[in-house]
C-alpha cells in the first residue's frame, strides 16, 4: 500500500514540479522583466575586433589612471542620457566618483537616485560613509536606519549605528545596537570588541572582559580584543593576565602590519584601477541587456575583458549575454574558458552554476553549487540551487531533500519550505510535503501556487 502511494505521488505531482522547476533557472536578472531583445545588427567578432584594437592603456601610472577615469566617466555619462528617469546609471557614476575620491560628485548622484526610488539601501550606506568621514555621525546612523526599515536582518547596519553612537558618546545606546548585530551576525569579532569598548566607558569591567574574551574567540588574531582584555585586566588590578595580553597583542599586531605590508607590496595602482574600472563596464553593461541593447552589451563587457582579462564575472556575464541571444556555440566557447578557471568566490559559482544549467551542462553545474557550499557552508543559497538541481534532471532525489531541508534550515522562507515540499514528494514523503507546503503557506499565505500545491498534496494525504 505505501509504495502504491508513493508511486502515485510521483505519477500525479512530478509533472507539476517539472513545470514550475523548469522556470526557476536563469542568470542573475531572473525576476525582472525584460523587453524583448532587440539587437542591433552587427556581429560579435566586429565588436570584439573593435575592443582589443584600442590603444593599451600608457605604462606611466597617473597617466593611465587618468586615461581610464576620463573614458569611464563618459561612458557613465552617456549611460545616464541613454536611460533618463532611470536610477542606476546615477547609482553607477555615483560609485566612479567614489572610487576616484570625489564625495560631492558622488554624493549629488547618489542623493538624485534617491529622488527617484527612495528604497536603494546602497546609496545609503555610499553617503552615510561620507558622513562619517565629515564627522557627521548623527546623519550616517539616519542612513543606516533607512536601510534597516528596508532590510530588517542587514549585516553590518546595527554595527555601524553601534559604533557612531559610541563615537558620539552614547555607549549604552551603542551597546543595544551592537548586540542587534552580534544576534545578525553572531561571529563579529569586531561588534564584541566595541561592546567591550563600551562597558569600559560604563566602568562595567567585567562584562567589558566578556565581551573582549567573545571576540578573541571568534577571531584569535584581532589585535584589538587583546589591547582590550589588558586594558580591563589592569582595571581590575590582575597585573599577571594584562601582561601576558600585553605580549599577545604586541604579536599579533606585529604580525598583522607584516601583512598590510605584503598587501601593499602586491597592490599596483594600475592593475586595481583596471580592474575596478572593469566592474562598472560590467554593470553598465548589465543595465543595456535588460533594456534589449545586446550588442552594446557585449561591446561593454568586451571593453571589461581588455581591462580585466582575468575577470570570471565579466566572462559569466558574456557566456550569458551569448546564451541569451541564442549564440550557443558562442557561449560553449566562453564556457570552456569559465571551466579552466580557478573560481573560488560564492557568487561567481552561483552565477556559473545557473549559466550551466542554462547550457544544460548539468555535471558542470552540480560541481559549482557543491565547491559554493564549501566556501560558504552556512550560506542557504547552495544547497536551495543544488536540491533544485537535482529536481529538474530527476536525480539523486534523497540528496535533493536533505539539501532542501538544509536551506530551509539556514533561512526559514516560503520558497525554501516549498522546495522541500517538492523534495519530499520525490521521495514519496507525503507527510513530510504536506507540512512543508503548510510552512510555505504560513509565510506567503497570499501565493496561489503554494495553495494549489497543498490542496493537491493534502486530498493525495
Amino acid at each position: 500500500m505505501e509504495q502504491r502511494v508513493k508511486t502515485t505521488w510521483v505519477l500525479v505531482v512530478s509533472a507539476a514540479i517539472c513545470a514550475a522547476t523548469a522556470g526557476f533557472f536563469s542568470l542573475k536578472f531572473l525576476l525582472k522583466k525584460e523587453p524583448s531583445p532587440q539587437p542591433e545588427k552587427q556581429s560579435s567578432s566586429q565588436i570584439e575586433g573593435r575592443a582589443l584594437s584600442r590603444a593599451a592603456e600608457p605604462n606611466d601610472t597617473d597617466q593611465g589612471i587618468a586615461a581610464i577615469k576620463k573614458e569611464e566617466v563618459r561612458g557613465a555619462e552617456r549611460l545616464i542620457k541613454d536611460f533618463p528617469g532611470d536610477e542606476n546609471p546615477l547609482i553607477i557614476m555615483g560609485e566612479v566618483w567614489r572610487r576616484y575620491g570625489n564625495a560631492v560628485e558622488a554624493t549629488e548622484f547618489y542623493k538624485r537616485a534617491l529622488e527617484i526610488n527612495p528604497m536603494r539601501p546602497d546609496a545609503h550606506v555610499a553617503i552615510s560613509e561620507f558622513c562619517i568621514k565629515e564627522g557627521n555621525f548623527t546623519e550616517a546612523i539616519s542612513h543606516w536606519r533607512k536601510v534597516l526599515d528596508m532590510q530588517p536582518r542587514a549585516q553590518l547596519m546595527h554595527g555601524y549605528i553601534g559604533e557612531a553612537l559610541l563615537m558620539l558618546n552614547k555607549p549604552a545606546e551603542a551597546i543595544e545596537e551592537l548586540e542587534k548585530e552580534v544576534r545578525v551576525t553572531p561571529y563579529s569579532s569586531h561588534s564584541y570588541v566595541l561592546i567591550g569598548r563600551s562597558y569600559l566607558q560604563l566602568e562595567e569591567y567585567e562584562k567589558a572582559k566578556e565581551n573582549y574574551e567573545a571576540a578573541v574567540k571568534s577571531n584569535p588574531e584581532n589585535p584589538d580584543a587583546y589591547y582590550g582584555l589588558m586594558t580591563v585586566c589592569t582595571k581590575l588590578g590582575d597585573r599577571e593576565k594584562a601582561k601576558e595580553y600585553s605580549d599577545k597583542f604586541r604579536r599579533v599586531k606585529a604580525k598583522a602590519r607584516e601583512a598590510v605590508k605584503a598587501e601593499k607590496v602586491k597592490y599596483d595602482d594600475i592593475v586595481e584601477t583596471r580592474k575596478r574600472s572593469a566592474l562598472t563596464y560590467i554593470r553598465a553593461a548589465e543595465i543595456y541587456r535588460i533594456k534589449g541593447k545586446l550588442h552594446t552589451a557585449e561591446e561593454l563587457l568586451n571593453r571589461a575583458m581588455v581591462l580585466d582579462p582575468e575577470s570570471a564575472v565579466c566572462l559569466l556575464d558574456l557566456a550569458g549575454l551569448y546564451q541569451k541571444d541564442g549564440r550557443r556555440a558562442k557561449a560553449l566557447e566562453v564556457h570552456a574558458l569559465i571551466r579552466e578557471m580557478e573560481i573560488e568566490n560564492f557568487i561567481s559559482l552561483l552565477d556559473f552554476g545557473v549559466l550551466s544549467v542554462d547550457l544544460q551542462r548539468f555535471d558542470d553545474a552540480e560541481k559549482a553549487f557543491l565547491k559554493a557550499i564549501e566556501l560558504a557552508p552556512q550560506n542557504p543559497t547552495g544547497y536551495y540551487k543544488l536540491a533544485l538541481l537535482y529536481l529538474t534532471v530527476k536525480k539523486k532525489f534523497a540528496q535533493a531533500k536533505r539539501f532542501a531541508e538544509k536551506a530551509a534550515e539556514l533561512e526559514e522562507t516560503a520558497v525554501n519550505y516549498s522546495l522541500l515540499s517538492r523534495a519530499c514528494i520525490m521521495n514519496g514523503d507525503g507527510a513530510g510535503a504536506l507540512q512543508a507546503i503548510k510552512r510555505a503557506l504560513e509565510l506567503d499565505p497570499h501565493n496561489r501556487e503554494y495553495q494549489r500545491y497543498y490542496d493537491l498534496i493534502r486530498r493525495m494525504n
